[in-house]
């Protein structure tokens, strides 16, 4: 999933955009950071980044609905279905 946001990414559009976010699904294990430089979305599984940004927590199932289009991330982090620390707004 987010090699194909990292594919799918316009570069025109991220233009200046620079920053580092970590993204942990603490239910299965699973760590990612994720970097946007230069119009270019860069993903690594297993890493968390020390000096992150922003670093979103999220269940399994909670971004499985993001993944699969029926809910935004930004709506199942309001409705408190995962925790953000650091700069959110980042994620919009």
């Amino acid at each position: 999933w987010w090699e194909a946001l990292a594919i799918s990414l316009d570069s025109r559009l991220a233009g200046d955009l620079a920053f580092v976010m970590n993204f942990a699904t603490p239910d299965t294990g699973e760590t990612f950071v994720i970097e946007l430089c230069s119009g270019a979305l860069t993903v690594i599984a297993g890493q968390q980044h020390p000096n992150a940004a922003v670093s979103v927590s999220m269940a399994r199932s909670e971004r499985e609905a993001v993944m699969t289009g029926q809910a935004t991330l930004a709506g199942q982090l309001q409705a408190g279905r995962g925790t953000v620390t650091g700069d959110a707004a980042l994620l919009q």
